[in-house]
């Protein structure tokens, strides 16, 4: 849980008790501690990516409950979005510039700027909903600031999908997205309060 004063807070999902709270970053111009933007557990539940104010993102060893590495993203001016994908391979990290850069996990983990893999400039606002699907073929994201601001990436080909979603689709102010957990099924969540979900067919079996 991230508390608005830029903490992390690791509750056990067992017992429901907080287990450490994790000061990710210092203070910004006005003396406060700076916002913490995203956080994701790697597949394994080993580390945890935490980006803060800029574009620096802080990798925590959950079990030793200390930061081991910090590496910078180049997309922008701040890291607004994280994401790992399933078979623990990759991290996407989208920017306030609107740019989503794909990185392997190991550079991540062993340079303090690693090279993306691939870079998509496809939004214009902040990104705020970024996710893989379960099988890491595919990966969405999209921007709560912008009309319809959401594509899907293929993976392997490193290539937006230019047949959803259209200029037809209801999409509005995306807020959220959830993959079910076969990949076939896909929910957003909008500025109007719905849950539109969509059939992915391609993974249907």
């Amino acid at each position: 849980m991230v508390s608005s004063d830029g903490a992390v807070h690791l509750v056990s999902a067992k017992s429901k008790q907080l287990v450490q709270t994790l000061q990710t970053s210092g203070t910004d111009h006005t003396g406060r501690f700076a916002k913490t933007q995203d956080a994701k557990f790697s597949p394994d539940g080993n580390f945890l990516h935490i980006a803060s104010e800029g574009t620096g993102v802080r990798v925590w060893d959950v079990r030793r409950r200390c930061c081991v590495h910090t590496w910078n993203d180049r997309g922008g001016l701040r890291t607004t979005s994280l994401a790992t994908s399933p078979d623990g391979e990759l991290i996407a990290a989208g920017a306030d510039s609107g740019a989503v850069n794909l990185y392997r996990t190991t550079e991540v983990l062993s340079s303090a700027r690693p090279q993306p893999v691939k870079e998509f400039l496809n939004l214009t606002a902040a990104v705020t909903t970024l996710s893989f699907n379960p099988t890491s073929e595919c990966v969405l994201f999209a921007s709560k600031y912008m009309k319809r601001a959401l594509r899907v990436a293929h993976v392997p080909q490193r290539s937006i999908f230019t047949n959803w979603p259209t200029s037809k689709t209801p999409l509005g102010y995306v807020q959220c997205c959830a993959f079910s957990p076969s990949g076939s099924h896909v929910a957003f969540g909008t500025e109007k309060g719905k849950a539109l979900m969509y059939a992915m067919n391609h993974y249907a079996s």
